[in-house]
C-alpha cells in the first residue's frame, strides 16, 4: 500500500489503538477474575484445614491457585502494554491537527505496535492465556498499526532523500513551463505546515499559487500559512482571497494570511517557502516564473525560527479588512 495522504489512514488508526485499549481492558478483567478465583480457593484451604487436602488434590483447582503468582506478572505486562497503546493513541490524535514530526512520530507509533505485539506474545505463551477470539483481535489490529507506521515512515524517508534540492534556476524565457518545473521540484514535495514569506504577495501571486498547488498533487500540504504586505493586497484581492481560502478549506487544506507590521515589512528582504522540513530562498510568487533567479535551499530552524517570530507579531487578514474600513 502506498499511502498518499495520511488523512486516508487517521480514522482507521483512531478506531484500531481505541479498540486495542479496550482489548486490553478486558484482558486485565479476565486475568484479575482468575487472580481473585485463585486467591479466594488458598483463602479457603487456609481457613478449613481439614479440608485443605480435599480442596487442594482437585487438578483444576490446584492449577487455579498455582498460577497466581505468574498471573500477577501478567498483569503488570498488560499495564505496559496500555502505556504503549496509549502512546499510539496519542500520535493518531495528534495526526488529526498537526503533521510537522509525521516521520519521528511513524517510527514511534511503528515502534509501540511492535512492542505490544512482543509483550502479547510473552503473555499467551509464558502464563497459559487462550483467548483466540480476543488474541486475534489484538495481533491484527496491532500489525496494522505496525504497517501504517512503516509504510508512512518509509515514504518520508524517501521523500526526504528525493526532495533535496539545492538549487532551481529559473529562466524567465520560459515562464509557462516554469510553473511545471517549480511545481515538480518543489511543490509537488512540499509536505505538513507550509509557510511563505512574501511582501510582493498581492493577487498575481495567490494566482500563481493556486497554479502550482493544482499541478502540484502529490503534494501532502495540511496548512498554508502567507505573510503579505498590507500595500499589495488591495482591490479585488478581499474577494479572491476568500474565495481560495474556501476552495482550499474544501479540499481538507487550512489557509491563513496575516499582514506584516511596518517595521517587519521594512526589515524584510527575503522571500521564504518553508514547510515540515526543508527551507527555500523563492523569487516573489508574483513573478515567481518570469524572474531570473534561482530557489535555493536555506536553513530550515533560522528560517522558520525567524517566520514563526514574525508572524505571530502580524495582523490577521480578516481583522486587517475590519480595521482598514
Amino acid at each position: 500500500m502506498h499511502i498518499k495522504d495520511i488523512r486516508y489512514h487517521q480514522a482507521l488508526l483512531l478506531i484500531a489503538s481505541f479498540a486495542m485499549i479496550m482489548l486490553l481492558f478486558y484482558f486485565n478483567r479476565i486475568i484479575s477474575f482468575s487472580i481473585g478465583l485463585g486467591s479466594g480457593i488458598s483463602i479457603v484451604a487456609n481457613i478449613y484445614g481439614s479440608v485443605n487436602r480435599t480442596i487442594l488434590s482437585n487438578s483444576s483447582l490446584s492449577s487455579i491457585v498455582a498460577s497466581v503468582p505468574t498471573l500477577k506478572l501478567a498483569i503488570y505486562i498488560v499495564y505496559l502494554m496500555l502505556l504503549f497503546d496509549i502512546a499510539i493513541l496519542s500520535i493518531s490524535v495528534s495526526w488529526l491537527f498537526s503533521r510537522q514530526y509525521i516521520k519521528f512520530t511513524s517510527l514511534l507509533l511503528a515502534f509501540s505496535a511492535l512492542i505490544g505485539i512482543i509483550l502479547l506474545a510473552i503473555m499467551q505463551f509464558n502464563f497459559s492465556f487462550n483467548q483466540f477470539t480476543l488474541l486475534a483481535a489484538y495481533y491484527s489490529l496491532s500489525f496494522i498499526i505496525l504497517f501504517i507506521g512503516a509504510a508512512v515512515f518509509a515514504q518520508q524517508e524517501r521523500s526526504a532523500r528525493t526532495a533535496r534540492v539545492q538549487s532551481l534556476e529559473i529562466n524567465p524565457n520560459t515562464p509557462y513551463s516554469n510553473l511545471f518545473r517549480i511545481s515538480s521540484k518543489i511543490f509537488s514535495r512540499l509536505s505538513g505546515d507550509v509557510c511563505i514569506l512574501d511582501m510582493h504577495f498581492d493577487l498575481k501571486g495567490l494566482e500563481n499559487l493556486s497554479k502550482l498547488l493544482q499541478i502540484s498533487k502529490n503534494a501532502q500540504i495540511s496548512s498554508i500559512s502567507i505573510l503579505a504586505k498590507k500595500d499589495r493586497i488591495a482591490g479585488e484581492f478581499e474577494k479572491w482571497y476568500f474565495d481560495f481560502e474556501k476552495e482550499l478549506r474544501n479540499k481538507g487544506i487550512k489557509f491563513e494570511l496575516r499582514v506584516l507590521v511596518d517595521q517587519d515589512a521594512q526589515e524584510q528582504h527575503e522571500r521564504l517557502l518553508i514547510d515540515s522540513a526543508r527551507a527555500y530562498k523563492i523569487p516573489p510568487l508574483n513573478i515567481i516564473n518570469r524572474k531570473s533567479e534561482h530557489i535555493v535551499s536555506i536553513d530550515y530552524k533560522g528560517s522558520r525560527t525567524r517566520f514563526d517570530s514574525i508572524w505571530s507579531r502580524s495582523l490577521k487578514f480578516e481583522n486587517f479588512m475590519i480595521k482598514k474600513e
